[in-house]
């Protein structure tokens, strides 16, 4: 549940929609425990505001949503502390199997159990900061001396930031062929020869967004003929 909050407002409404939910989830049977839900607030950062208290529910700065981790600075630093501790515990079972499994055994436990992790929402990593993107590369580049010999040449595993943009821009064909898409609304308006028109980003932020950082390159793509009319 996703609620606003006002400065000049007390704010009650949260205390309303709580309410709200309960009522329905004991009507349809459900049994709601409050104990193990948990609140974030998602603010600017030249803002403060507090969140009222909710009876058991915690407040915490980052919280887990379908296996990916949000901060209420809504980076993806926290997320990304997670896929690279997650993977480093990996990174002494390959140490421990590689003299005795070969190099492409070894490259295909990473596709499946290292880069499908590092890779999960990665579509969605628009705003990613060039420091978590090398902290990643760096991470591949670790499980990559020990899948291939010393010799090997770096590119038989693709950039990871190569990869999230053809996910990306995979992901946008998908939604914009799918006019039911349930993000299908949220794409910008199209010229007469398919490129998006751009509305203006006053923020580094904004223009870092997904759909507007994956449309401003589908666009270039567009233009160089390397993307389907």
């Amino acid at each position: 549940m996703i609620l606003p909050l006002f400065k000049s407002s007390s704010n009650n409404h949260l205390y309303d929609e709580h309410h709200n939910l309960l009522s329905w989830s004991s009507s349809n049977g459900l049994q709601m425990n409050s104990k193990k839900c948990k609140a974030i607030t998602i603010l600017k950062s030249n803002m403060s505001h507090s969140l009222p208290l909710l009876p058991d529910i915690q407040v915490v700065n980052e919280m887990f949503i379908l296996g990916v981790m949000f901060n209420s600075k809504l980076t993806w630093s926290t997320h990304i502390d997670y896929i690279i501790k997650k993977c480093s515990r990996l990174l002494f079972a390959f140490r421990t199997i590689r003299t005795t499994i070969p190099s492409p055994k070894l490259k295909l436990l990473y596709f499946s159990l290292v880069r499908s992790l590092i890779e999960y929402f990665a579509p969605r990593f628009s705003c990613l900061s060039s420091y978590d993107a090398q902290r990643l590369e760096k991470l591949q580049r670790r499980f990559h001396r020990l899948s291939c010999s010393t010799d090997c040449m770096p590119a038989c595993l693709p950039a990871l930031s190569d990869r999230r943009l053809s996910l990306a821009l995979r992901f946008l064909q998908v939604i914009l062929r799918d006019e039911s898409h349930i993000l299908h609304s949220r794409l910008p308006s199209r010229s007469r020869r398919g490129r998006f028109i751009l509305p203006p980003r006053r923020t580094e932020k904004r223009s870092k967004s997904f759909f507007l950082s994956t449309c401003e390159r589908y666009n270039l793509l567009r233009n160089r003929h390397d993307l389907p009319l």
